[in-house]
Parts: structure tokens; C-alpha cells; sequence
């Protein structure tokens, strides 16, 4: 579990802010400067996932995992597994 907080060398807490990184110019999603931002983003879709399967509901936030981006430099979330993802980008070239 990844946490907003961190401690110093005299034990106090500090707290991560949360940044606004913005969006990618060539797809769109959401930029994610640091991979430590994406994998925060990644739990907060794994809790409501968890909270709507409680309420009996379903969760349209469906990624699974973060990657890097060649055209902004920064991270983004998907909801294709790194499998599937792999097995298609195989595909893709073999045509």
C-alpha cells in the first residue's frame, strides 16, 4: 500500500500533495509526472473498486496497471493488462 505520508529523519510526518500534472498532448489521458503518482492512482481505482463491489455496484475505473510515455515523458493508467497488452503488441507486428 503506497501512503501519503513519509517520515523524516526525526520521525516527523511529511505529507505528499498531490500534483496536477495535467494531460498528454498525443493521447489525451492523464500525465502523471512520477511513477510513485500513477501507482497512487492505481489503489485509489483498487479501493472504489472494492467500494462499489460492496454496494453492489460496478466500478467504471478499471486500470490495472501504470506505464511510461515516449511523447510526454510522464506516466499514464490503463485498464489492459501488461499480458494481453504484450500478446497484441506481438500480433500487431507479425502483420
Amino acid at each position: 500500500m503506497i501512503s501519503n505520508h513519509s517520515s523524516n529523519r526525526r520521525g516527523f510526518r511529511k505529507v505528499r500533495r498531490n500534483r496536477d500534472w495535467g494531460f498528454c498532448a498525443t493521447t489525451g489521458k492523464v500525465r502523471y509526472g512520477e511513477m510513485i503518482d500513477a501507482k497512487k492512482a492505481l489503489e485509489s481505482a483498487f479501493h472504489q473498486r472494492a467500494a462499489a463491489r460492496l454496494a453492489g455496484i460496478t466500478s467504471s475505473n478499471q486500470v490495472v496497471r501504470a506505464y511510461r510515455c515516449d511523447d510526454c515523458r510522464g506516466y499514464h493508467t490503463t485498464s489492459i493488462p501488461h499480458a494481453a497488452y504484450t500478446s497484441r503488441r506481438e500480433s500487431l507486428a507479425l502483420v
